[in-house]
C-alpha cells in the first residue's frame, strides 16, 4: 500500500493543478507541482510543469523544462514537438501574431466594399438625347423629300398588285 500512496498523491496533485490552470491560476498550479520552485524529479510532474509554463505563455521557462524532459526521455514525442513549436514561436517577429487577424479583417473589408458597390449602383441607362425628335426636325439641306410635314405619319408601304403573277389570276367558275 505504501508503494501506491505516492502515485495516488501525485495524481491528485496533478488533477488539482490541471483544475487551477483551467481557471487561469498558473502560479498556484506551478507551486502545487513544484513547491520548492525547482524542476521535479518525477518525469510526469516535470511534463505537467512544462505544460503549465507553456499554457501560461512563459516560453523561455517552458523551453528549458521541455528540454530537461527530453534529456531524461530522449524519445518523448510531446517534448520533441513542443521544443520545435516553441523555438518556431520565438524566432517569429512580434507582429507575426497579428497576421491571421489582419488577413481576416482585410478580406471582410474587401467583401463589404464589393457588396456595397454591387448593391448601391443603379443600372446604367442610355443617355437621353437632347436633340429634337426626328419627326419634328427640319429637313436636311438638299433633301426636300424629308420635310417635317411628311414625317408626321409613318410612310405607307405599297405592296405589288395581286394580278401581276400568273398564279394569282381569278379562276373561272363553272
Amino acid at each position: 500500500m505504501s508503494a501506491r500512496a505516492p502515485a495516488i498523491g501525485t495524481a491528485l496533485r496533478l488533477a488539482k493543478a490541471h483544475d487551477l490552470v483551467r481557471r487561469g491560476h498558473h502560479k498556484a498550479a506551478r507551486a502545487l507541482v513544484a513547491p520548492d520552485g525547482r524542476p521535479p524529479e518525477n518525469d510526469t510532474e516535470l511534463h505537467a510543469l512544462a505544460a503549465i509554463a507553456t499554457h501560461a505563455g512563459d516560453y523561455t521557462e517552458a523551453l528549458s523544462l521541455w528540454q530537461l524532459l527530453r534529456q531524461r526521455q530522449p524519445r518523448h514525442p510531446e517534448a520533441a514537438r513542443m521544443i520545435a513549436a516553441i523555438e518556431c514561436w520565438q524566432t517569429r517577429p512580434s507582429w507575426y501574431r497579428y497576421v491571421p487577424a489582419s488577413a481576416a479583417a482585410l478580406a471582410g473589408l474587401l467583401l463589404c466594399v464589393i457588396l456595397y458597390v454591387s448593391l448601391s449602383s443603379t443600372p446604367t441607362r442610355p443617355a437621353a438625347i437632347n436633340a429634337t425628335s426626328p419627326r419634328t426636325a427640319p429637313a436636311p439641306a438638299g433633301n426636300p423629300a424629308l420635310a417635317p410635314a411628311q414625317l408626321t405619319e409613318p410612310p405607307a408601304i405599297r405592296l405589288p398588285a395581286a394580278t401581276s403573277h400568273p398564279k394569282n389570276k381569278p379562276r373561272a367558275t363553272p
